[in-house]
């Protein structure tokens, strides 16, 4: 359960930095990341 939670917020950190990334690429390559975000968003088992 902890690992879990921990595992949680390096992923959330992890987002976080990506999406700042983000606002440096172009269109394409936001819409690509995002895409993939959401995917590993979708996998997380609730």
């Amino acid at each position: 359960m902890l690992m879990h939670l921990l595992a949680r917020l390096i992923l959330t950190a992890d987002e976080r930095i990506l999406l700042t990334s983000l606002r440096k690429l172009d269109k394409d390559e936001q819409q690509f990341f995002q895409r993939a975000i959401d995917a590993m968003a979708h996998r997380q088992p609730r």
